[in-house]
């Protein structure tokens, strides 16, 4: 599984230009070719293995469809496909030629066991330049499968290097049969997926793949067929313009991977009825005004992202499996709340009479900015599922009837303005004194029995200071009005005039703060400031570093002397961490410096406030990521993160810290924390 992911995480995109064709991932490279005899097969020796033109056992056939690989000869495998069933082989055919096809693998060898690759599939769409030819042999003869006429249309799938020459593994079709065949990749150019008209993005008909599709867990991995078409991730505001409010998916999309459509603000996305997955988190965007799923739209997945806001879901009537109303998704009975969107305004909703489940993760914001105070729950309510009201952040009271019989302790996880929460008897939500922040403990009594106890508010609503200058460092969201519109950009914190402008929706990272205003760009250096109110964190809070190493030998006394701040860090493991410098000084003789150190040759420091808050980078001593959060000291893990995580330290229990990180709280093992310091006023 691992192996597989990895191949679909270094596909590389098509260049536009005549020898587009070298960006496809080099199978050379990426191999290493396993010779193999009749032994290692678990074959008879003799045995004559058919040789298929494609990983399909219908596919085009050398040697006027004849073409085998006796398992008595010497030959070479150099990859596997996805699903193990075929070997990708190169053998001799003569002194002259030779051939690379495909085999079926036979019963009871292993291709992972052996180690051996598994073969990409780009699945790009090409353009013949010329006239040229189709072979199976790039080393040896160049015996021909047949002619490619100037324009005909490929799918690129992966390259090899012969020679002098990169030949390019097409898929087309030969006798009428399905051949990946081999084309000087000099003669081929890559054809555009997409075009704009307007504010619209659209995706040509016959694309199938959108992004890369990474499975989780035991999910199965969508079968790539034959006639395939990927178009790369999208990111919309970068190669296609700030005006692009709608994208408009063809009815061949089969597949929508991870992450596969970045930065945009969109007026309306269509689902089409052919979508059979789509990955979780696959829309790396801000927001979606409407979400319209089709009436053969049956795919089990929905569109999801972690920073997304829904404003709508609409589902065309005759839909087998949702309805929608007043923009909150249903199944098709009604009787299932599947999702209510996070861009709604309202401060209640009542849910339909009629409904007996709420879903998994119904009202779940990872934002914790739904403006919902209230729900009212139906009499008839029958199952609440997990993390159903999941970072529901303002959320201060509701009552469970008295006919749901089923609740997921999860249910109202990080619902962190929770005041009043009634439960029939006999049910139990996982929100106790361990998450519950307020310093004015006090226990209700609802209709229905004890309730539970009410965080902290406004924990998640401190703003960043507006008035000193600071160095930090995190990622933001750059958001013009409503989410749209250009967001001005000036060179100073002082300067009154635009100097330029940012796209609404983009990622960026932000260096220093003063004067209300945040410097971003691509490095400390930059002169692009922008108003703080127009910058959104990722994170839900920052603290501000300063750090200074500690001069442990001449290399670094200079560093050391001047103070640095971190740039960018990583750990490696509990002894050592990599990180970039820069003086924070204006010194032209001190220069930014990239060292290895270890942890305690580096102070971690942050302005004095006199909040007599406390922060720490997250570290493990064993290494092992990810950083599991508990609910409580070594209970049941609530939330992951990783070493170098920012974090607030809450609480100390024993050898055990509760710290919240940006989405959310738990406890860790106190060995964990690398504390920020504060600085004497």
């Amino acid at each position: 599984m691992k192996k597989w992911i990895l191949c679909l995480c270094c596909l590389l995109l098509v260049c536009r230009t005549a020898a587009a064709l070298a960006m496809l991932e080099d199978l050379d490279e990426a191999s290493q070719p396993v010779e193999v005899s009749w032994k290692t097969l678990g074959v008879k020796k003799g045995t004559k293995l058919p040789v298929f033109g494609a990983p399909f056992g219908d596919a085009w056939r050398g040697a006027k469809g004849k073409a085998y690989v006796s398992s008595s000869e010497s030959f070479t495998v150099l990859g596997s496909s996805w699903e193990g069933e075929w070997l990708l082989v190169s053998y001799r055919v003569d002194k002259k030629s030779g051939r690379i096809g495909w085999i079926r693998t036979p019963e009871g060898f292993d291709p992972l066991a052996r180690q051996i690759y598994t073969v990409p599939s780009a699945r790009e769409l090409l353009e013949t330049a010329r006239d040229t030819l189709l072979t199976d042999d790039p080393a040896g003869g160049r015996r021909a499968v047949r002619t490619l006429s100037a324009g005909e249309n490929v799918i690129g799938l992966f390259s090899v290097y012969r020679g002098e020459t990169t030949w390019a593994c097409v898929e087309t079709e030969a006798d009428g049969k399905t051949v990946w065949g081999f084309v000087n990749a000099q003669d081929l150019v890559s054809l555009p997926v997409a075009h704009v008209e307007g504010d619209r993005l659209i995706i040509h008909e016959g694309v199938t793949l959108l992004g890369n599709y990474v499975p989780f867990g035991d999910e199965p991995w969508p079968e790539e067929r034959r006639g395939d078409i990927r178009c790369p991730a999208l990111y919309v505001s970068e190669e296609f313009g700030s005006q692009i409010r709608e994208i408009v998916f063809p009815s061949t999309l089969r597949i929508i991977g991870m992450e596969s459509v970045y930065h945009t603000t969109l007026r309306e996305l269509r689902m089409p009825a052919g979508l059979i997955s789509i990955n979780d988190d696959a829309f790396f965007v801000r927001r979606i005004d409407r979400i319209v799923l089709e009436a053969g739209y049956t795919a089990k997945n929905l569109p999801s992202g972690e920073y997304l806001t829904i404003g709508a879901w609409e589902v065309e009537s005759g839909n087998p499996l949702y309805s929608s109303r007043d923009g909150v998704l249903f199944s098709a009975n009604g009787k299932k709340l599947i999702d209510y969107p996070n861009g709604k305004t309202a401060e209640h909703y009542d849910v339909p009479a009629g409904t007996k489940i709420i879903g998994r993760s119904a009202f779940g914001d990872p934002n914790l900015s739904l403006p919902l105070q209230t729900i009212s729950l139906p009499i008839g309510l029958e199952r609440i599922e997990a993390w159903a009201f999941s970072g529901c952040g303002r959320l201060h009271s509701i009552t469970v009837p008295l006919t749901v019989t089923t609740l997921d302790p999860t249910a109202f996880d990080q619902c962190v303005s929770l005041e009043r929460l009634s439960l029939p008897p006999g049910l139990r939500a996982d929100f106790d004194e361990a998450n519950a922040l307020r310093e004015d403990f006090s226990r209700y009594t609802g209709d229905n029995g004890p309730t539970l106890l009410a965080p902290r508010a406004g924990l998640y609503d401190e703003p960043i200071s507006p008035d000193a200058e600071h160095q930090v460092f995190y990622d933001v969201w750059i958001s013009g009005e409503n989410g749209e519109g250009p967001v001005p950009v000036y060179t100073s914190p002082e300067a009154d005039t635009p100097s330029g402008q940012l796209d609404s929706g983009s990622l960026r990272w932000v260096y220093k703060t003063k004067s209300g205003r945040a410097m971003v760009g691509l490095g400390p250096d930059s002169e692009n400031w922008v108003d703080l109110d127009r910058i959104l964190p990722v994170s839900a809070d920052v603290f501000f570093t300063v750090s200074e190493m500690l001069p442990t030998d001449s290399g670094r006394e200079t560093l050391a002397r001047e103070g640095a701040a971190v740039y960018s860090y990583s750990w490696f493991d509990e002894n050592e961490m990599a990180g970039v410098f820069i003086p924070l000084n204006p010194d032209p003789g001190v220069e930014q410096a990239e060292v290895l150190l270890s942890p305690a040759e580096l102070v971690l420091r942050r302005p004095y406030t006199g909040d007599h808050r406390t922060f720490a980078l997250l570290n493990t001593a064993s290494g092992e990521e990810p950083i599991r959060l508990l609910d409580a000291p070594d209970g049941t893990m609530v939330l992951w993160t990783y070493r170098g995580d920012q974090a607030e330290v809450l609480e100390t229990h024993g050898e055990h810290a509760l710290v919240r990180i940006s989405r959310g709280q738990g406890w860790v093992p106190s060995a964990c924390l690398v504390i920020v310091e504060q600085e004497a006023p």
